[in-house]
């Protein structure tokens, strides 16, 4: 049966705003039914339409694809061209090669906000011939910044190897941030990025990325990050979607470092710069302490040793304080 787009527009009401999108876009013109059997979702919400509106237009337009044999708007069909007809589809079964071989006619699989909600993504390591190449960070780190190797040779003799890749686990945060400007620029040089949302998806994983790097080892980020552009090369999810099984795979958290201490609940850890006070709350003095206080009895803090709380020597006599009583002791031991 001929395609009538007159009886089409009619049929399902398209509205004149819907119309007018449709025709900026060259949607309405002599090939209006080859370009309506190819429409994606995406294409759909690139007009901007209101939400009644989208809803009505996705609806007519996949009974289109549907009269054609199938379609985006339809779901992916494995192992059957578009225009087959409908009784062939549901005749058609799946091998496991069909399903390890990328979709012919689909491209790259529809995005989504939780990638391994799809079981395949697991599979993304036997698909080498899917014609997906991953842009990684090291490929973008500029001759300028890389790490010069050094092999020693013996015998005083070392040799510095420039101008070679720099390793992953080498990659400073600097250097993937330039990396991560430059992939950005090629992806949308080569149109990956063709959207205000593509871009913004790609700035949030940026963002994502730097969280990450908060709390996890910088090198388990790098491992993330590179693993994390593979599969998004294989599946053409959504930039900074979901990935919870990857995340546990190769992230790590950082150690506590020495220096770090947690406080336990219920406990008043003192902060560091606070001075010191005795039993009574009163400050010791410090320049008493070192040994040149010069307001004497009218001092208003007290005139004891910091470190034990004796006030018959300062903290800079401490030391020798514990050693003169030390002594005292083993000279009384031996009379």
């Amino acid at each position: 049966m001929e395609f009538s787009l007159s009886e089409w527009i009619e049929k399902h009401e398209i509205g004149e705003d819907v119309q007018a999108a449709l025709k900026k876009e060259g949607l309405l013109g002599q090939k209006a039914h080859k370009c309506l059997c190819l429409i994606e979702n995406q294409d759909l919400k690139d007009l901007r339409l209101c939400k009644a509106d989208f809803l009505l237009l996705k609806e007519a337009v996949k009974e289109i694809q549907e009269d054609n044999g199938g379609g985006s708007l339809c779901g992916p069909t494995i192992g059957v061209p578009l225009g087959a007809p409908a009784q062939k589809q549901k005749q058609s079964r799946m091998t496991l090669d069909d399903l390890l071989q990328p979709v012919q006619g689909q491209g790259k699989q529809p995005r989504s906000d939780r990638v391994d909600l799809d079981p395949s993504v697991y599979l993304t390591a036997m698909r080498k011939d899917s014609g997906e190449s991953a842009l990684r960070v090291v490929d973008f780190i500029s001759s300028a910044a890389r790490e010069s190797e050094e092999i020693d040779l013996g015998g005083g003799i070392s040799l510095k190897m420039a101008g070679q890749k720099q390793k992953l686990e080498r990659v400073s945060p600097a250097m993937w941030m330039a990396a991560n400007g430059r992939i950005m620029a090629e992806l949308i040089k080569h149109g990956e990025l063709d959207t205000e949302e593509s871009v913004f998806d790609y700035i949030a994983y940026t963002v994502k990325v730097s969280e990450l790097a908060c709390r996890y080892t910088w090198a388990s980020v790098l491992m993330y990050d590179d693993e994390y552009r593979s599969l998004q090369a294989a599946t053409g999810h959504r930039w900074g979607a979901d990935t919870p099984h990857l995340s546990v795979v190769a992230l790590r958290e950082k150690p506590i470092g020495t220096g770090q201490q947690r406080q336990q609940p219920g406990t008043n850890v003192a902060a560091p710069n606070k001075r010191r006070t005795n039993a009574k709350g009163i400050p010791f003095c410090l320049q008493w302490n070192k040994g040149n206080c010069t307001y004497g009895d009218r001092c208003n803090f007290d005139h004891s040793c910091a470190t034990c709380g004796k006030a018959d020597h300062p903290s800079k006599d401490h030391a020798l304080a514990g050693s003169g009583k030390a002594a005292a002791a083993a000279t009384t031991s031996i009379a």
